[in-house]
């Protein structure tokens, strides 16, 4: 079976992973170094995690993020993205050289930092919508209808439940904004994620002091004495800050990057001003609303259709990011290293 090297996390150099630590498929964790920087690794086959059942790539994500957490107890870390991999040392050094300046300048501000994810929600929303379905105005509309058969009410009876969600929408926001403004001066930054259901008010992972961890704490119990008829918390964490510095690391396929090429009719060496303008040229040519008809019939050149042509366009711009051309070695050598983000003033622009 041919083997490569996982990547769990990015820390400083001389920081690795206690000794014995263990990672997927029972493998010792060790680390790589380029500069100042080092990888955790450890060997792992090769898996299509995409086309795997939820419950068969579970317990590898677990054993991933358990390495982390593990190597984040003693040492600021960035995790990499679950699911990459590397052909071999060589190419785990290439990603650190790629990424070097960006890496080294979010693990200096991310040190004594951690996250703590946050919930908050209903402990009972029926009785919070039996409340907002008391006040004055929905409690009228209600009263308004009371009389007449339910067959002929049907559309007051949509808008009501439409008010009724409105004013739940409203009343969250209202919660959830304060339980923020209590929670920001002691944070670095915020990162919202999404509301699972109507019960959930709050769901933000908070970038914190390492060493304000237990003011944090003290500051949750005051929201619980407050709310704590009504809502509940639940706080995890430390963790790494998954939400705020994960690396994401791109290799190319070479038959992936020759095809876009051919659709759009490209030399081996294009720069990207010549790959933009070939795109907008067949972009043109193919897209449904303005197809190119020559004697009434569409024109047999146009290979792919929009979408693939837009794919096509996309896939080469990004690659121009770090490739020096489209030829078989530098597309096998190219590397792209990025960081998935979310800070309080890009998500508030």
């Amino acid at each position: 079976m041919i083997e490569t090297l996982h990547l769990y996390a990015i820390v400083w150099d001389g920081a690795g992973p206690d000794s014995g630590l263990i990672g997927l498929d029972g493998c010792r964790v060790s680390t790589i170094h380029h500069r100042d920087l080092t990888a955790v690794v450890s060997p792992t086959p090769i898996r299509a995690y995409r086309s795997m059942k939820r419950e068969e790539v579970v317990p590898h994500l677990v054993a991933h993020q358990a390495v982390i957490e593990q190597v984040m107890k003693h040492h600021t870390v960035i995790p990499v993205k679950f699911g990459t991999v590397a052909r071999d040392a060589v190419e785990v050094r290439k990603i650190l050289e790629t990424g070097y300046s960006q890496l080294r300048c979010t693990l200096e501000a991310m040190t004594g930092r951690i996250e703590l994810d946050l919930v908050a929600q209903w402990k009972d929303l029926n009785s919070v919508l039996q409340k907002i379905g008391e006040e004055e105005e929905i409690r009228g509309e209600k009263a308004a209808i009371a009389s007449r058969p339910v067959e002929q009410t049907r559309e007051e009876r949509v808008r009501i439940g439409k008010l009724v969600k409105a004013r739940l929408d409203q009343v969250r926001e209202e919660r959830a904004a304060e339980i923020i403004e209590t929670l920001t001066p002691l944070a670095r930054d915020i990162c919202p994620h999404a509301l699972l259901d109507d019960r959930m008010i709050l769901n933000t992972a908070f970038l914190v002091a390492r060493v304000g961890e237990e003011e944090v704490g003290g500051t949750l119990e005051r929201l619980d004495d407050r709310y704590g008829d009504t809502i509940d918390f639940r706080c995890v964490g430390p963790l790494p800050p998954y939400s705020f510095a994960t690396v994401e690391v791109k290799t190319f396929e070479f038959e992936e990057i020759d095809r876009a090429r051919r659709l759009l009719g490209l030399r081996e060496w294009a720069p990207l001003s010549e790959v933009r303008e070939a795109y907008r040229t067949l972009a043109h040519e193919s897209h449904p609303d303005h197809a190119y008809r020559q004697a009434g019939k569409v024109r047999d050149r146009i290979d792919g259709t929009f979408e693939t042509v837009t794919e096509a366009y996309r896939l080469l711009k990004e690659y121009l990011q770090v490739g020096s051309s489209f030829r078989a070695r530098d597309v096998r050598e190219a590397v792209a290293v990025r960081l998935l983000q979310w800070s309080l003033e890009a998500g508030s622009a």
